[in-house]
């Protein structure tokens, strides 16, 4: 009863934090605006995002939580509006990736998704980093 009320409550802060980061991301800053604005953020934030997920999960064994973080971020790539095109190209193969690591998380073996995320993410986060420099120069 008390590992499933901590799962639970580790999936809803995973959850509020994956959404708080996104909104954030969302509020103007006057030199971020010079270097890219709102799309520079978000993007910027999204990585942060990712960054401590992939920290989160070498210390939690936690597949549902990791999938409501992993959600919230693909949710926020998904709403990305950056206007270079191959930005565009690399924003939207980070979210199909993600996409993909959530339904294996939810899968049925979930153990091996969850061993495997920090791995993933470290390549997603590779590939956002290309598109991130491109809308923020």
């Amino acid at each position: 009863m008390i590992e499933r009320a901590r799962a639970l409550s580790t999936t809803i802060a995973a959850f509020a934090l994956a959404i708080g980061l996104a909104g954030c991301s969302t509020l103007p800053d006057h030199g971020a605006t010079a270097t890219g604005g709102v799309a520079c953020l978000n993007l910027r934030s999204t990585v942060t995002n990712l960054e401590a997920l992939r920290a989160w999960c070498l210390d939690h064994n936690d597949a549902a939580g990791a999938a409501a973080w992993a959600t919230g971020i693909e949710n926020s790539l998904k709403t990305a509006a950056v206007g270079d095109t191959a930005a565009t190209s690399r924003v939207r193969a980070a979210a199909s990736r993600l996409d993909e690591q959530v339904r294996l998380l939810s899968g049925s073996d979930s153990r091996s998704a969850i061993a495997q995320l920090p791995d993933v993410i470290t390549g997603i986060v590779d590939e956002l980093k290309p598109a991130g420099d491109a809308v923020c120069a």
